[in-house]
């Protein structure tokens, strides 16, 4: 944990699990800029890194860095989905309601398939850019 001693604002947390070598972090969103910013000026090629070849999972929601730091020190199993924060009004949230439901899944099954299909494209799109 990186915090003011003076104010105790926390300004990032990480947990690393070394037996399954996984690390996470994340940042309070107030100074994640800086900090990125900071990293690329100064270190970028180790900015990421959390020991050896072991990079970082950015974690944006800090109850999903919780629940991955309690069980990692209580050596439990845990889920490595990332979650993602949606910022939807209730229109769009309700228009989403009802394409799960006309599907027969449910709304985090359609987000990820959602989610997914956001990161495929952009990987496309950055394949054809590399050919």
């Amino acid at each position: 944990m990186v915090f003011d001693t003076r104010d105790q604002t926390v300004y990032n947390v990480e947990v690393c699990d070394y037996q399954r070598k996984r690390a996470y972090r994340y940042f309070n969103p107030k100074f994640r800029d800086a900090y990125m910013t900071y990293g690329k000026a100064n270190h970028n090629d180790y900015m990421n890194q959390a020991w050896d070849d072991i990079d970082f999972t950015d974690l944006e929601v800090e109850e999903d860095w919780i629940e991955k730091a309690r069980a990692i020190v209580a050596g439990s199993d845990y889920s490595t989905d990332v979650s993602v924060p949606l910022d939807l009004d209730d229109d769009e949230l309700f228009i989403l309601m009802k394409m799960a439901h006309e599907r027969d899944i449910t709304f985090n099954q359609l987000c990820r398939e959602a989610i997914q299909a956001a990161i495929d494209r952009e990987k496309a799109t950055l394949s054809s850019i590399k050919a």
